[in-house]
């Protein structure tokens, strides 16, 4: 391959990571795999005539099931979710619904695996380090915020579950999972699904409340802010929670003469 050649597929390669991330930040939803329970193909004959009414004037701009197609028809797919609700698609043809649900499968069932031997190696990993540092798993859990370098570097880390598929441009996801944010000190945590992609964090809300503000049973998790990397400034360790407590908003007492950090 020449210079030229490799450049090119190159730039390629880049202009299709930064569009798959472009996807992610103006998703307005998302959909967990790991909470999809099965994907399967439905029968349109099982779906209500309403639906098949929209289906139709979707696709064919006529509102007459008897007029519907052979070619979309027959083409829907159901994801069905572990707390019972089912979420139901339609694709353009038999040929793609077929697609769609085995590509789906494929991907559900690897990271279904994936989640399961990473799960089964960070453990593997925590009694590792518990026996290398000679501690118990009360202590084990703090190790890292009060622990002297010294002594932690001791410790193994696992390469495999935290890699370099980000920077590589292999996925654009570089970890997504449940945290808890509040938008002010003052404010309480509420848990969100989030997802890390390079440059930026997306938050998630987990539920969707009926007049009563009850918690309802959903399938998606819909989009409630993005943050971006460059603006944000990163506390970690103890070290930094003198920053996160109570003090005076005029002058810092630690570090006389100098203002405090926004």
């Amino acid at each position: 391959m020449n210079t030229e050649n490799f450049n090119k597929r190159g730039h390629y390669a880049n202009y299709e990571f930064q569009r798959e991330i472009e996807l992610l930040l103006r998703a307005e939803s998302v959909i967990d795999l790991l909470e999809v329970g099965a994907i399967h193909k439905v029968d349109s004959l099982t779906m209500p005539p309403h639906v098949r009414a929209a289906s139709n004037f979707a696709w064919n701009e006529s509102a007459d099931i008897k007029s519907e197609p052979e070619e979309t028809k027959d083409s829907y797919l159901q994801l069905v979710f572990q707390n019972g609700t089912c979420s139901t698609f339609k694709a353009p043809d038999r040929f793609i619904r077929d697609e769609w649900v085995s590509r789906l499968n494929a991907l559900m069932n690897y990271w279904k695996e994936r989640k399961k031997e990473d799960t089964k190696r960070i453990n593997e990993i925590k009694l590792e380090n518990i026996e290398r540092l000679n501690t118990d798993e009360g202590l084990e859990a703090n190790v890292g915020e009060s622990t002297p370098k010294w002594e932690n570097s001791r410790g193994v880390a696992e390469p495999t579950i935290h890699n370099i598929n980000s920077n590589a441009m292999l996925r654009p996801v570089v970890r997504s999972d449940m945290l808890f944010q509040k938008p002010k000190k003052r404010s309480s945590f509420k848990n969100y699904y989030v997802v890390l992609v390079p440059g930026f964090i997306i938050l998630y809300r987990l539920f969707v409340r009926g007049l009563r503000g009850l918690p309802l049973p959903t399938t998606h998790y819909d989009h409630y802010s993005t943050i971006p990397i460059i603006d944000c400034y990163v506390y970690s360790g103890n070290t930094s929670g003198i920053y996160l407590l109570d003090r005076d908003s005029g002058i810092d007492k630690v570090n006389q003469g100098c203002g405090l950090l926004p």
